[in-house]
């Protein structure tokens, strides 16, 4: 089991996830898991982008409370985190938009954001919550920057930075939906 975050965006079970989270050949299923344990089937994923590493999936489910998401949060704007890092689950840390940066990933150029709160592994797809509860990003995977390299070997790590989807990107893949 390999676990990662999500969250709810809509009736009928319309959830958000990273592309990398859903688009990995060797499972052979996708599952989600309530708070409260419930285990639900990913009926199918409803759209895509690996640029901007976002899918927005359906689950078996009617019942579940969507969040708000909010396009932007300004850099030095505080942010909590709920996440799964190595498998230590609903966990939650804050810390604040560090920038906000374009990278080229996955055949195209995407916005992300950086933040300071900690995760790591397993928290792929979290929520990143302003100070109002409405989710800013979501988590997507973290660089390591090391002080030097010799034989190959990078040695001295100095910094880690979080890197995120803005909410905005998410939006965007709604609109062309």
């Amino acid at each position: 089991m390999t676990p990662a975050g999500g969250y709810v965006i809509g009736p009928g079970g319309v959830c958000v996830t990273n592309y990398h989270v859903v688009n990995a050949p060797k499972w052979e299923t996708l599952v989600a898991m309530t708070s409260d344990g419930r285990v639900l089937p990913v009926k199918k994923v409803l759209a895509a982008s690996q640029p901007d590493d976002v899918a927005i999936i359906q689950v078996d489910a009617d019942n579940l409370v969507p969040l708000a998401l909010a396009p932007d949060a300004p850099v030095g704007s505080r942010v909590r985190v709920l996440h799964h890092p190595d498998g230590r689950f609903y966990t939650l840390t804050e810390g604040m938009v560090a920038r906000y940066f374009t990278t080229h990933k996955g055949g195209g150029h995407t916005t992300m954001m950086a933040i300071t709160a900690d995760y790591a592994r397993g928290s792929s797809g979290g929520p990143v919550f302003d100070d109002r509860g409405a989710v800013v990003g979501m988590v997507a995977s973290t660089t390591s920057i090391y002080y030097e390299e010799k034989e190959g070997r990078k040695e001295n790590l100095q910094m880690v930075i979080k890197e995120c989807v803005p909410a905005a990107n998410v939006l965007k893949l709604i609109e062309r939906k």
